[in-house]
């Protein structure tokens, strides 16, 4: 399949056409999230191609309103109805007279009036607060442990804070920075295309790329009272599939990740697509500092503690305070922490419940930011 914007413009129309009714027909055919952006990218640049010869409208679809395939004769009639309005009616009342998921959107289209097509066609990692990552000098200084035994034991009778304080864990936090053009490219990152050995095979999982999450420069953490669970150089580069990452998931035997330690880092080599129309997560470098973790109050470990309403409340308040700690930023919350070690921050439920979870150790929490 012919992707490229320029290419399209060596391509017939009569292949153009069939290229869209392929990436309608594959959109369709797939639940991956992934793949469906990629495949609704393809049909966008095709259907801007087709449109740059039909002097900017979509008349050379009207013959698809009869093709064979309902998925394929929905997709031009939504395209088409500024056309031909009252025939582009009359074939989603017979789409709608169909069964299953043609059918009823095809109702939900008449019933609405909304007559477009409500695809993904972006990969947006960012947030609706915007918060915004900072430069190297404003990075976060982390709660102390002196400071977070002193704010629990205000807070909590003793018998409970000595619970509370069993439970910190030391982590390093990881704050998001823009990236100069001339920055080190062996520099800590999230996003992009990462720096990989010669012969090397991109990790898939079901024959989908993972994405890039990010690597981390071991040896930036050297000063960090915590780096000494990691080697003293050398990258660590993590992966992630696409929808486990979009949707806070994982396979039930941690499939859909898969990190990589390179300890000779002048050997790496910029990697290249993995796939054609391959969409990498945006890039932004990072910076490191010391902090402390707590539990998630949604966790089991909190749950098990004999908290009364006032005291939950309290502990929820006590979470997102050493959660925020030295951010300064009011829209700050669990959703943009990036960090190495500690306790997840969780977005419904624990993550690793039970027993499973008393023998995993956090290696990475990304969270949802941008760079200014």
């Amino acid at each position: 399949m012919v992707t490229g914007v320029n290419a399209l413009v060596a391509v017939s129309t009569e292949e153009l056409l069939q290229q869209y009714v392929d990436c309608v027909q594959r959109y369709e055919a797939t639940e991956h999230w992934g793949r469906q952006k990629r495949f609704a990218r393809q049909r966008e640049r095709t259907f801007e191609a087709l449109n740059s010869r039909a002097d900017g409208t979509a008349r050379l679809l009207l013959p698809l309103r009869g093709h064979p395939d309902p998925v394929v004769r929905l997709s031009a009639t939504i395209r088409c109805n500024s056309l031909d309005p009252g025939g582009c009616r009359e074939t989603m009342q017979m789409l709608a007279k169909k069964d299953g998921p043609i059918g009823q959107r095809a109702k939900y289209i008449l019933a609405s009036g909304k007559w477009r097509e409500n695809y993904p066609l972006t990969n947006d990692w960012t947030d609706s607060e915007g918060f915004q990552g900072r430069s190297a000098k404003d990075v976060p200084v982390g709660v102390t442990r002196t400071e977070l035994e002193e704010r629990v034991r205000a807070e909590f009778p003793d018998d409970l804070a000595r619970l509370i304080l069993e439970l910190v864990r030391p982590a390093i936090g990881a704050w998001p920075r823009q990236l100069r053009d001339d920055a080190d490219p062996r520099g800590s990152c999230l996003g992009g295309l990462p720096l990989v050995p010669e012969e090397w095979t991109w990790p898939a999982l079901d024959g989908e790329p993972m994405l890039f999450v990010g690597h981390v420069n071991c040896a930036e953490l050297a000063h960090l009272s915590e780096a000494r669970v990691f080697p003293t150089g050398g990258i660590i580069a993590i992966f992630g599939e696409h929808d486990h990452l979009h949707c806070c998931t994982a396979g039930p035997n941690g499939e859909g990740a898969a990190v990589f330690y390179w300890p000779e880092i002048e050997r790496l080599v910029p990697a290249s697509d993995p796939i054609p129309d391959f969409e990498p997560l945006p890039r932004c470098g990072l910076a490191f500092y010391n902090t402390y973790s707590l539990p998630d109050p949604r966790s089991e470990a909190i749950d098990r503690l004999p908290f009364d309403r006032d005291q939950q409340r309290r502990y929820r308040d006590l979470h997102a305070a050493v959660r925020s700690h030295g951010t300064n930023h009011r829209s700050f919350g669990e959703l943009h922490v990036i960090k190495l070690l500690g306790w997840p921050d969780l977005v419904q439920c624990d993550l690793l419940p039970g027993p499973a979870g008393e023998h995993q150790r956090l290696l990475l929490q990304l969270g949802s930011s941008t760079t200014p």
